[in-house]
């Protein structure tokens, strides 16, 4: 197994605003309904790209959990370890865009990964043993994330960590010396009381770029020029996008630019995950880079 990936599937609804946002008030709009979450984002477009992949997640027992499921089996994710949680409903996330299709207010209902604990971390022991690396996202709870980084510390895999959102970074311990990558954004750094002290950390500014960070020393990496139609998804493509490069032997920066393409070529598609995303169209996009 190439990559093992663990967190939020969920069901997405996004809507367009036609017009600037205005609040307390209906707003003309564009819906869409897909299939989301970080983790199966990133699972998903892995898989599109080619790679061996695992999903390790809970959703509820209902037809949103199945179709889910399904999708994602379709794309050629591995989900034998999903958990299907009687009595619950699955997680939903909710993205109120504007005319720019860029982000105005998201909203997300985890559902039951949130209930990934210790024991669930230890049960699926059997996908982490041949793995390369490990993905996790921060809708996991603290304890589960923990026990993933105390894992690392002693096993040959490596572990990718996104932190989400400004809330759930807060999930993340103070010490992530074993963590290898850290995805996060400005806004979410500034909850931190300092720099995070993973091995290399990935800050996204947005149309600013990325700022590559290893042992203290920043390297910029500019965006790719792209005309948004949808941001949501755009950083689970960045993950994915790097983490593929990083198989292939790509070092860091190179991986990242990379994942950088990936992205463009993700905010240019209405879905979370690109359907056509695939090893050709990412070669046809090279010149880009």
């Amino acid at each position: 197994m190439n990559v093992v990936c663990i967190g939020q599937a969920c069901i997405d609804r996004t809507y367009r605003s036609d017009d600037a946002v205005r609040p307390a008030t209906s707003n003309p709009a564009q819906s869409r309904r897909g299939f989301g979450g970080v983790a199966r984002n990133v699972a998903e477009s892995l898989a599109r790209l080619g790679s061996e992949v695992a999903l390790l997640t809970a959703v509820g027992d209902d037809d949103e959990g199945a179709a889910l499921a399904a999708h994602t089996a379709a794309a050629g994710v591995n989900v034998r370890g999903w958990r299907s949680v009687p009595g619950r409903s699955t997680g939903e996330y909710v993205a109120i865009l504007g005319p720019d299709g860029e982000l105005v207010l998201g909203a997300c209902d985890a559902g039951p990964v949130e209930e990934i604990d210790v024991a669930a971390i230890a049960s699926w022991q059997g996908f982490f043993e041949h793995a390369t690396w490990i993905f996790a996202d921060c809708n996991l709870g603290s304890e589960a994330l923990q026990a993933l980084i105390a894992l690392r510390a002693r096993s040959s895999f490596r572990l990718a960590i996104d932190a989400v959102s400004a809330a759930k970074i807060l999930r993340l311990p103070a010490d992530l010396h074993d963590v290898d990558l850290l995805f996060l954004n400005v806004h979410q750094a500034e909850r931190l009381a300092g720099p995070p002290q993973a091995r290399a950390v990935i800050l996204t500014r947005g149309a600013d770029g990325v700022d590559v960070v290893v042992d203290g020393a920043t390297t910029h990496v500019s965006a790719i020029a792209a005309t948004p139609v949808d941001v949501t998804g755009a950083g689970d493509a960045l993950v994915a996008g790097t983490l593929h490069r990083l198989l292939a032997g790509d070092d860091l920066l190179a991986a990242v630019r990379g994942g950088m393409l990936v992205a463009a070529l993700t905010l240019e598609s209405p879905a979370s995950v690109r359907p056509d995303l695939s090893k050709e169209l990412l070669e046809k996009s090279l010149h880009r880079l």
